[in-house]
């Protein structure tokens, strides 16, 4: 993906606006959606899902192709129809937005980040990513990782069919939940014990379980760090990208070697901040459990 794609990353979970209404460019409305695959421009009229400001973009679908929809600059309410140009072949994902911060209150800021990495309780200590980058970062990772579009091995997509970057969430939730099922299931086998003996000294018991179980623990608990370590650290690289965040390690490679240190040595934090630079959450209620960490817009309804 080019880098003008890299910066269209939405900020939400994008609804889909129900098409309304198309024409050609050089002719009026006609009031019906046009149902075939479009072979040249089309002026279609969509309705917004919510209350939006000027420059907000969000995905609309027209004749089975999910495009981007920009608010115009006096913003729109809720149900109120406004009409954009549709261009066939260019998808959401690479569609051009506004420059961030023109229009829109919650784009992120350009060339840093929103804030610190050390920012973690900003919002306040029990804010939704304060609790999901203490308790399971890897979740908090995969609501940026949506936000960003990008699969669940932290690579850009760019599919207007298959939208992979969709199922990102379920997926690493699921190897989230794998691990730790299988992680609770061997923990009686693989866990030394302790016990006192006559002498009232604490004294260490191998674990009950065979040696093969004890290895498959450990080989388990390397392959999910090593994975929550690769995504932080390829999505903290997608947001610098799609932001012109620039690496402060001033050495060859700096910026690779600076995402991996941040998601190393300070993973929860690092998550933490990705999921702040992404989201305005002075304007934008967190929710824990979402597939972006933000809530849904309604859906749109055909009128």
């Amino acid at each position: 993906m080019s880098a003008s794609g890299e910066e269209t990353r939405r900020l939400v979970d994008p609804p889909i606006a129900t098409v309304v209404a198309a024409s050609d460019v050089a002719g009026p409305l006609k009031g019906e959606t046009i149902a075939e695959t479009p072979t040249s421009e089309q002026l279609l009229e969509v309705v917004s899902p919510g209350t939006l400001p000027g420059g907000y973009g969000f995905d609309a679908v027209f004749a089975g192709q999910v495009f981007t929809a920009i608010v115009p600059p006096e913003g729109v309410v809720k149900g109120q129809s406004f009409t954009v140009t549709f261009s066939p072949g260019i998808t959401s994902s690479s569609a051009a937005l506004p420059p961030p911060g023109v229009g829109a209150p919650n784009y992120p800021p350009r060339g840093r980040f929103r804030d610190e990495l050390c920012s973690c309780c900003s919002q306040g200590p029990c804010h939704p990513s304060v609790l999901n980058a203490l308790c399971c970062p890897q979740i908090l990772t995969a609501q940026v990782m949506t936000r960003m579009h990008l699969n669940w091995l932290g690579g850009s997509t760019s599919e207007a069919t298959n939208e992979p970057w969709k199922r990102t969430f379920k997926k690493v939730a699921l190897i989230v939940a794998v691990y730790y099922i299988a992680a609770t299931i061997l923990e009686p086998y693989v866990k030394p014990t302790y016990e006192t003996n006559a002498a009232g000294d604490l004294v260490r018991l191998d674990p009950v379980g065979p040696q093969s179980l004890v290895i498959l623990n450990q080989v388990l608990a390397s392959v999910f760090g090593l994975y929550t370590l690769f995504i932080l650290a390829r999505t903290r690289r997608a947001v610098r990208e799609a932001y012109a965040i620039p690496a402060k390690s001033s050495c060859s490679g700096g910026g690779c070697i600076e995402d991996v240190c941040c998601s190393l040595c300070c993973g929860c934090c690092t998550a933490a901040q990705l999921a702040r630079h992404t989201a305005d959450y002075r304007n934008s209620k967190a929710v824990c459990c979402s597939g972006t960490g933000l809530p849904k817009l309604d859906p749109v309804l055909i009128v």
